[in-house]
């Protein structure tokens, strides 16, 4: 059997759910991460139940770091007086926590190569 290497995916726009019914949504420009930072990437999360018995996912800050090394970009992100804001991958520390997960999320979801698509 042989091998077909995986060329990426392009980059896409992606919008939280928390902006979908607004008008300028925050918009994030993502790429998948390599197959190397993905493997890197998934050492670094802890699935467990937690105090409460919920399920709970944590994140090591190594993989917080390699996710967000695939932002690219943004759009409609303004300072208190509503001018843009020039994305920096220092000013990502400063976007709400429930957007940060979800954004990691969303890498995370865009790199994995599921078994249906190695095949074809």
């Amino acid at each position: 059997m042989s091998l077909t290497l995986h060329k990426g995916l392009e980059p896409e726009w992606f919008i939280p759910e928390s902006q979908k019914e607004e008008s300028n949504p925050v918009q994030f420009k993502i790429a998948p991460m390599k197959s190397r930072q993905y493997v890197i990437f998934a050492t670094g999360i802890d699935y467990s139940d937690g105090d409460t018995g919920e399920p709970k996912v944590s994140f090591s800050e190594r993989s917080i770091n390699i996710a967000l090394k695939q932002v690219k970009g943004w759009k409609n992100v303004n300072d208190e007086n509503g001018e843009s804001i020039a994305f920096t991958r220092s000013r990502l520390d400063d976007i709400p926590n429930e957007i940060m997960f979800e954004l990691i999320g969303r890498i995370a979801e865009i790199s994995h190569i599921s078994e249906e698509e190695e095949k074809n």
